[in-house]
């Protein structure tokens, strides 16, 4: 607990008045009369004097809370994610779901005033001049900046103000390494790197929490918001962290909760291989799809590491199953052909296709079209028709020099792909959950929303003492950051804002002022 307002007391004014308060029994009364009232010497503290009496106190933390937000139709914490698309573009059956697992708390503030300290600007400046222009002030009231009207619209034109951070200079002028100087649990490790291993680490830099354990042995908070919002569990507390200014509120800096989730195929969508004809595009197409499913559900530890399985690839929505049915899928969605009066190949291509140029590149494919006698009636291109910085050229060096797992030869094929927009998911294993496929879902903690999406507010993303910060994952529109870096073509920077127009899942967050539960505490 830390005073809310500055309380001014009178105590007294020579060493030897004090013998008269030297146990408990007769103890110095900061909030009460001490003495007889109107006797000489007698120092009144209560109430009856005014600005005096009970001291306004305040927690000197803030509170996370949480609850299963998935739909009521699904397993726990589980989201409808990846869909089949069906011929005519619209949305079939679901082929996988995201279990969330694990919950972290990152970029928690490792140092904060004890009595809390406001300005205009988030800064200290005028701390020590009388009449600051600033609004500099100790014990301050912190200010919205936007309210909510009768009509559920925001009122954006309030004189907030900011709660001012102990390293406010420090994040005012950037902080890009060195997190632990200011964090516990940074996000970014020291030089800048992001690493979702945080997650398995024996030392767990990051503070990471079974959610299953969170639900099941966490307090309760039955606040339900007019009995909609189900039944929260107390996580964790924590401390303040505050960005002064809009542009400051970035990864580096914010505290955020990260969610690990594991992918879950359908096997309702497998099909009995036996009862189709092999060589057909129906045969194909089902073959793929089981392929597809057993990778993702299988929990086999005889794979091994992460390369030697099958490599996932997300792109524009769809999932793919190793590179080959990358290169398929392009192919086909680019190529077609007639054969002239001459039994030759008439080539139609449509190279301007966003999955081609994603894969080609500005180069011709390789593809070579045999018959029904594996010879070659139609070849797109030999090698130095190939675009050699593109991402099936960089994958096709990588898998002949037998897929190494590290070096220049995979630094430049993950490069090529990330950079073509492929999100590469590898295989890893999870403590709880064994073998399998991992995403990671970053939520930076909002404070004060303003109500635009993809436009950062003042004091919209941040911890502040005494406000309890409910959490639900309530949607998930897309596969997360994958769990290597090098994976992801949007892996977080230290200085990337915290909020984007691009969202890929949603977080109900209610922040609850702890200031509504009356803490007049009566000192004696």
């Amino acid at each position: 607990m830390t005073n809310s307002q500055i309380a001014v007391r009178e105590i007294p004014q020579q060493m030897s008045a004090w013998d008269s308060y030297t146990s408990e029994d007769k103890c110095f009364n900061l909030s009460e009369i001490n003495g007889v009232a109107g006797a000489l010497g007698t120092i009144d503290n209560s109430a009856a004097n005014a600005s005096r009496g009970p001291v306004k106190v305040e927690r000197a933390t803030a509170r996370f809370d949480f609850r299963d937000g998935s739909p009521a139709n699904t397993d726990a914490n589980t989201y409808p994610v990846v869909y089949i698309q069906n011929p005519d573009g619209s949305q079939g059956a679901k082929l996988i779901d995201i279990k969330l697992n694990k919950m972290a708390l990152v970029n928690m503030g490792k140092t904060f005033y004890y009595l809390k300290r406001v300005s205009n600007n988030g800064l200290n400046d005028g701390w020590n001049a009388a009449g600051s222009t600033n609004g500099w002030a100790l014990c301050g009231a912190e200010k919205p900046w936007y309210t909510l009207q009768t009509d559920g619209s925001l009122d954006q034109n309030r004189p907030g103000n900011y709660i001012v951070d102990y390293f406010a200079q420090q994040k005012n002028a950037g902080i890009s390494e060195n997190f632990s100087t200011y964090f516990n649990y940074a996000f970014f490790d020291n030089d800048g790197t992001l690493n979702n291993g945080n997650f398995n680490t024996a030392d767990q830099r990051w503070y990471v929490s079974e959610i299953s354990d969170v639900l099941s042995n966490g307090n309760p908070d039955n606040w339900d918001n007019n009995g909609n919002k189900g039944t929260y569990k107390v996580w964790r507390y924590l401390t303040e962290n505050v960005a002064p200014g809009i542009e400051n509120q970035v990864n580096g800096i914010s505290t955020a909760v990260v969610f690990k989730g594991k992918m879950l195929a359908s096997n309702d969508l497998k099909t009995d291989l036996s009862t189709l004809t092999e060589g057909t595009a129906e045969y194909r197409n089902a073959k793929y799809l089981n392929d597809l499913i057993n990778a993702v559900n299988s929990k086999d530890a005889s794979l091994g590491d992460s390369y030697k399985a099958p490599i996932l690839y997300s792109y524009a929505g769809s999932l793919y199953c190793t590179w080959q049915n990358v290169y398929d899928a392009a192919v086909s969605a680019s190529f077609s052909y007639t054969t002239g009066p001459d039994g030759k190949i008439i080539p139609d291509w449509n190279r301007t296709n966003s999955l081609y140029k994603a894969v080609f590149g500005n180069g011709l494919t390789g593809y070579k079209l045999v018959d029904s006698d594996g010879k070659v009636i139609y070849n797109d291109g030999d090698e130095k028709d190939l675009d050699q910085n593109s991402a099936n050229y960089c994958w096709q060096m990588w898998n002949q020099a037998n897929k190494p797992d590290n070096g220049e030869i995979l630094a430049k094929y993950k490069k090529a792909v990330t950079d073509a927009g492929f999100t590469i998911y590898q295989r890893s294993e999870d403590n709880r959950e064994g073998w399998g496929y991992y995403c990671y879902y970053y939520y930076w903690n909002r404070h004060n929303d303003n109500g635009k999406n993809g436009i950062m507010g003042p004091m919209e993303f941040a911890v502040v003492r005494n406000n309890v910060y409910k959490l639900a994952v309530t949607h998930i529109a897309r596969l997360g950051h994958p769990r290597i870096s090098q994976n992801d073509p949007d892996s977080p920077k230290p200085d990337t804002p915290d909020e984007s127009s691009d969202i890929y899942f949603t977080v109900d967050a209610e922040v609850v002022p702890w200031t509504v539960r009356v803490n007049d505490i009566v000192f004696e």
